[in-house]
């Protein structure tokens, strides 16, 4: 039985962009994508920008060419991607959504580009981002005003925000939730609270919502929140085979009630239990390798147990 029968089902795809747009992967973050790098704007400041800007660029992002890349990547149609704006079907499917964003200044120059962009210039745009540490908890209420009020104006809408409010949001037309801030690091616990969002039950238009998605595009983050999540990442290594199939049965719920996609180029594919725990195994391998043995992660009882094939694979 499904204890969450009366919720909406969760599912989760993860997308490589790094097979697409290169040069935001550094080694601190592991592989995950560096969405801060990607989202970052020019502040005015040589010694952030690392040059001399014009007076007109600041508040511009950065990597602006990659940015426009992206949007057309996600809204438009080819044979061989899945994007979640690339045909009308699916479209109407992700009707209102929420973004998560790395900060204030990267959602105001977002803004800006979606209202350009021939797709998202009919969405309505609700920016919930907070505008520094002095948008307190008084200002929730407004942020909820300004979302129903965008939802309810537009067939279309998109929610910004860059965290401080996902916490206390419930928003039944949403249905899809879009990870673009964070990092490798990102806690599971701040990642759920987030995600979970978009989970609230609710009738859109008189049909009961059934589905809801999250859209992560840094599938190793993902990967290890969702480990973390089902208590299976860095677990000790001493509890043997019992330990180890207790590890996938975990898994197992988890998946059963929260599918995890991968989709990487024209390939599409579900996670089982023994691959995620196969991916989730390359990613520490690879971090130490890609550290010279230097990654702490390594070092520690909580490591998970290789066995004699992930071994093999490893020399």
């Amino acid at each position: 039985p499904n204890p969450y029968a009366s919720l909406p089902q969760m599912h989760i795809f993860t997308y490589d962009l790094g097979d697409i747009i290169r040069g935001y992967s550094p080694e601190l973050e592991g592989k995950a994508f560096n969405f801060s790098e990607f989202f970052r704007t020019w502040t005015g400041d040589p010694q952030k920008d690392g040059q001399v800007v014009v007076t007109s660029l600041i508040g511009e992002f950065v990597h602006k060419g990659d940015i426009e890349k992206f949007l057309r990547l996600i809204s438009t149609a080819s044979d061989d991607n899945f994007y979640p704006y690339s045909t009308e079907e699916y479209r109407e499917m992700f009707r209102h959504t929420l973004w998560m964003i790395p900060g204030v200044k990267e959602a105001k120059a977002l803004s800006k580009m979606l209202h350009d962009h021939p797709i998202f210039k009919f969405f309505g745009i609700a920016n919930v981002a907070g505008e520094g540490d002095d948008y307190e908890e008084t200002h929730i209420q407004d942020a909820l005003d300004l979302v129903k009020k965008t939802i309810k104006e537009y067939d279309y809408s998109i929610t910004r925000s860059c965290g401080k409010f996902t916490p206390g949001f419930t928003i039944k037309e949403w249905t899809a939730c879009f990870m673009m801030s964070g990092s490798y690091m990102t806690g599971a616990a701040s990642y759920l609270q987030t995600i979970f969002r978009v989970q609230s039950p609710g009738s859109i238009n008189g049909k009961a919502k059934e589905h809801c998605y999250v859209f992560d595009f840094a599938p190793d983050r993902t990967l290890r929140v969702i480990a973390e999540a089902a208590k299976v990442s860095r677990k000790g290594g001493t509890g043997g085979t019992s330990g180890e199939e207790e590890r996938r049965e975990v898994m197992r719920k988890f998946l059963n009630y929260c599918p995890v996609i991968a989709i990487s180029g024209s390939t599409m594919k579900t996670y089982s239990v023994d691959n995620m725990m196969q991916q989730i195994k390359h990613i520490y391998a690879e971090r130490a390798i890609n550290s010279g043995f230097e990654d702490s992660s390594i070092y520690n009882e909580r490591m998970m147990m290789l066995d004699k094939l992930d071994l093999e694979d490893f020399e």
